[in-house]
């Protein structure tokens, strides 16, 4: 078992988050441990509701712990600075929201590159380019949001994320909308990505189809995270 910490382990100490609902907290999950590699590509599986979206939401620095850390080579990302923590993002946190999210307002091609804009990176037109044509969206670059499927919508998704080459994905149930083939369109895509970048995959996902393409497959259930 690997002992040292590399300053690119992503690691959960202690983390407790719960939720008060009628003036009682409500555990979502409990003195969780665990450590991200990059290079892994991991599932987070679990019933409707066990907590998989905030569990991704702590751990990419989103929502805050109620106890315990999440630790970045070591260090607690809570303790970070403002600009310590939107540097940590952009260059190593790629989201991709289970809603999409895209600005309505911009094409597929602007919502990719306003995101490359937040990384130090300098990043090319050719490269936006030939990101959209791997994820089968060159001929809808100039297109906008409404224009596009659910699946397009979800490839702009994943491009925004991945534009950064972040040294980890953390993906949202991709497929939940989508159906089984382009779905598994979009995890293929995504550990071929993870594979050539030696990116580490996070996935909260219910569909046995992609978990099992996974490296490691961890279950929440009643507020523990076990490897299945």
């Amino acid at each position: 078992m690997r002992t040292t910490i590399s300053k690119y382990d992503l690691s959960l100490q202690h983390v407790t988050k719960g939720f008060e609902i009628d003036q009682a907290v409500r555990p979502v999950f409990l003195d969780l441990d665990y450590t991200f590699t990059p290079g892994v590509s991991y599932a987070i599986v679990g019933a409707s509701g066990s907590g998989k979206s905030t569990l991704l939401h702590v751990i990419a620095g989103f929502e805050s712990a109620d106890a315990g850390a999440v630790l970045w080579g070591g260090r607690e990302v809570a303790h970070f600075s403002t600009a310590e923590r939107e540097t940590w993002v952009s260059r190593h946190i790629g989201f991709a929201f289970q809603y999409h999210y895209l600005i309505p307002e911009l094409s597929v091609y602007d919502n990719v590159y306003v995101s490359a804009l937040l990384t130090e990176r300098t990043v090319g037109r050719r490269e936006i380019e030939e990101l959209l044509l791997a994820l089968g969206l060159h001929e809808h670059a100039g297109h906008y949001p409404h224009q596009l499927s659910g699946g397009q919508q979800q490839r702009a998704a994943l491009a925004r994320a991945l534009i950064r080459r972040p040294t980890y994905l953390i993906a949202d149930e991709p497929t939940g909308s989508l159906d089984a083939k382009t779905g598994g369109e979009i995890i293929d895509f995504c550990l071929s990505y993870q594979k050539t970048h030696g990116m580490g995959l996070i996935i909260a996902t219910h569909d046995q189809a992609v978990y099992e393409k996974m490296d490691v497959v961890l279950r929440l259930e009643g507020g523990v995270l076990r490897e299945s």
